[in-house]
């Protein structure tokens, strides 16, 4: 075998390992589910939701949609989004100020 094949050869085999690495360090940020309010705040919510992807996946998948009550809070990720009035409620459960920050 001639040098120059064996160059290529540990170049291909140091590519393959850099993109192995790469690959492994990308974390999936697909949700299991996304929860609402009401039709305001789901669209809020999904407009926000549409700026970020999934770094193995390209889109992000943000599983079924998921009714929930007023006085229960959104995920953390989402409480920024959710444009309906605050209530002591999700205060209470660790939701949203009473200014509604």
């Amino acid at each position: 075998m001639s040098n120059l094949q064996v160059l290529k050869n540990r170049v291909f085999k140091l590519e393959r390992l850099e993109a192995k690495q790469r690959a492994a360090s990308l974390i999936c940020t697909c949700r299991v589910e996304t929860d609402y309010h009401d039709a305001n705040c789901l669209e809020s919510v999904l407009k926000a939701q549409a700026n970020f992807a999934c770094e193995v996946h390209g889109i992000r998948d943000l599983g079924p949609l998921v009714w929930i009550p007023d006085g229960m809070p959104l995920i953390r990720d989402d409480r920024k989004f959710c444009v309906c009035p605050p209530q002591l409620s999700q205060n209470m459960g660790g939701g949203r100020s009473e200014t509604g920050f």
